[in-house]
């Protein structure tokens, strides 16, 4: 006895879950991503505005079109009807919505109320057809409408229990309609006639009606099983996606790890030799050991633009973010970077706004973007060079300028600057570019755009660059 009351439950169960659960194992509630309570929320802001649609056409087709027939007491009592409806919706839904950690315990009541909401839709909407015609009503297509809503929405079988329901109201709206159970309303003017409609029209009107009803059913909810298939594998891929994303991330971090010590541990034993800790060297030792430390330089250069890439994808802006000066940052850049600037005896000359800038960022991430910009302005502009270092304000922005007297950009290569990996070919003669790993300007649009700027350049071959980047100003609070 208790084994069989037990399965009876188990099947009610089911059948509860398959009829209001948007979490069936074969296709998904909705076709897109949004979830159900965000949806029912839009319907319902929807509903609202139909139920003020409603009184709306009602008085005009009563006051300006003069179509004396029309209800609209009845219709204003239907809207209000529909308001009171979608206000139980609205009061119900808007908390779950702000509280979205403990929507999924409420999963069975949203549901609820997304179906009850389709089902008074059907039934107003009969209500409606009845004041203003019947089945020779114009807006009887609006039938097809919800049959569209309910199939784009919910599972098959369930769309087609809308569409079964909702071709029963209008089959008994106009079998009504023409043995005249419920009293007729035929406004002249928004129906051609004023007479009951006879059998024969009442059939033609019914099977017409009843064939595009469920022929659109037929296909839109064939088309949404598509679609839904369809975002089904797209999910699979961006969760392979996302899980090779963190294997490289995983990877990226233990390469970092076990390159960065062994490579500085050479390089300093490089620089030891050089120095004649080891002992005295040849000449020919002496550029073998230079060569080999320059190139452990460059992968030491090419390690720190990785780790900062890195830094930047595990980055939180909102929690890290702070208000700063940016003119304070420059000067703090300057006074840390000496060494770069002296060893080719460049001239750097400092055009900073008066006024404090101020910006709201990661402040170690924007520095590393000056950072990357003065380099690559020391290493193309020649001994003796001029570099400017300026700062202005311009639309409620705030603009990093690094300006260079070097070789300067051919014009057909300026559109690859600021991509991943990417090297510039000069083709100029007698001009060798430096290393370089080809990160360190997609760091610097990495970290703009992050920060809700953008970068820009200015270049000419002979003359020199500007490379410059916008952050949104902040003004402080007093």
């Amino acid at each position: 006895m208790s084994l069989e009351k037990k399965t009876n439950t188990s099947l009610l169960s089911k059948i509860i879950y398959f009829l209001f659960s948007d979490s069936d194992s074969s296709v998904p509630l909705f076709f897109h991503s949004l979830k159900v309570e965000d949806q029912l929320f839009d319907f319902t802001l929807v509903r609202f505005l139909v139920s003020f649609l409603i009184v709306i056409a009602s008085l005009f087709g009563r006051y300006i079109l003069q179509i004396e027939e029309i209800n609209c007491f009845a219709f204003l009592i239907l809207a209000l009807l529909l308001f009171l409806v979608n206000c139980i919706n609205f009061v119900i839904i808007y908390p779950l919505k702000q509280q979205k950690e403990k929507v999924s315990s409420y999963r069975l009541l949203i549901n609820f109320l997304l179906h009850f909401s389709i089902a008074t839709d059907f039934f107003f909407l009969t209500i409606a057809l009845w004041l203003v015609g019947g089945i020779y009503s114009p807006f009887q297509y609006f039938f097809i409408f919800h049959v569209i809503i309910a199939s784009v929405l919910l599972k098959p079988l369930v769309a087609f229990a809308y569409t079964m329901y909702g071709y029963i109201l209008f089959l008994l709206l106009a079998v009504g309609t023409w043995k005249g159970w419920f009293p007729a309303h035929f406004p002249i003017g928004a129906v051609p006639t004023n007479s009951p409609p006879s059998g024969i029209y009442v059939l033609t009107v019914v099977v017409v009606q009843g064939l595009l009803f469920f022929l659109t059913s037929l296909l839109v909810t064939h088309l949404m099983y598509f679609l839904r298939e369809s975002q089904k594998q797209l999910m699979r891929v961006n969760k392979d996606l996302e899980l090779l994303c963190d294997q490289r991330k995983g990877f990226l971090q233990i390469a970092l790890h076990n390159l960065r010590s062994p490579v500085s541990a050479i390089s300093m034993h490089l620089q030891n030799l050089i120095n004649g800790y080891g002992g005295e060297i040849n000449s020919i030792q002496r550029e073998w050991v230079e060569r080999s430390l320059k190139r452990c330089d460059e992968l030491i250069s090419f390690l720190k633009d990785l780790e900062n890439l890195s830094i930047l994808e595990k980055a939180d802006l909102q929690s890290e973010s702070k208000v700063f000066d940016i003119n304070e940052l420059i000067n703090e850049i300057l006074e840390e970077n000496q060494d770069l600037l002296s060893n080719k005896q460049q001239e750097v000359i400092l055009e900073l706004s008066i006024n404090p800038l101020f910006v709201n960022g990661i402040k170690r991430l924007v520095k590393e973007a000056v950072i990357n910009l003065l380099t690559n302005a020391v290493k193309y502009t020649p001994e003796s060079g001029k570099i400017f270092i300026r700062t202005l304000s311009k639309s409620n922005k705030v603009r990093v300028e690094v300006e260079d007297t070097g070789v300067g950009i051919p014009e057909s290569e300026i559109p690859k600057l600021f991509k991943e990996f990417v090297r510039i070919n000069y083709n100029i003669p007698g001009f060798t570019p430096p290393p370089g790993s080809g990160l360190g300007l997609f760091i610097v649009r990495q970290v703009v755009e992050n920060h809700g700027g953008n970068v820009y350049v200015f270049s000419k071959v002979g003359k020199g660059s500007i490379f410059g980047f916008e952050l949104p100003q902040i003004v402080p609070k007093e």
